[in-house]
């Protein structure tokens, strides 16, 4: 073979598994929609047994003495608007918890929820880190 033949077969090579690449790639994204659409689903047909179970009128005081509850109230509050919000770390400070929470669907992208220590309720959320 001559060198640009070699060249050429070379470079088709790569576009083949630059393709393959894209492939897998389209795949692992439609995999990952497919699963978000579910758990959106999942949520909806949930959220009206939930308000059974809720008293609307009353507001729930929950002391928050663990870093489980802390990210358990993080987490639902994110999923909301985020299916596939992740929680990553909680600490606490004072009278408050921090909780990290990977808001992302492809990129990391957390988002700092705090809560308060002695009623679990939602102070604020603000993005962190983007990458």
């Amino acid at each position: 073979m001559s060198n640009g033949a070699e060249e050429i077969e070379g470079i088709s090579k790569r576009l083949e598994a630059i393709e393959r690449a894209i492939n897998e790639l389209h795949k692992s994204v439609k995999d990952l929609s497919d699963y978000v659409k579910g758990e959106a689903v999942k949520e909806a047909t949930e959220y009206p047994k939930a308000l059974q179970r809720v008293d609307s009128t009353a507001k729930a005081v929950e002391k928050v003495d663990t870093v489980e509850h802390a990210m358990d109230i993080a987490h639902s509050f994110m999923k909301k608007d985020n299916p596939v919000a992740l929680p990553l770390k909680a600490q606490r400070r004072d009278d408050f918890w921090l909780v990290d929470v990977d808001v992302g669907a492809v990129r990391m992208e957390i988002v700092r929820v705090k809560i308060d220590a002695k009623t679990g309720e939602i102070l604020g959320h603000e993005t962190v880190e983007k990458k």
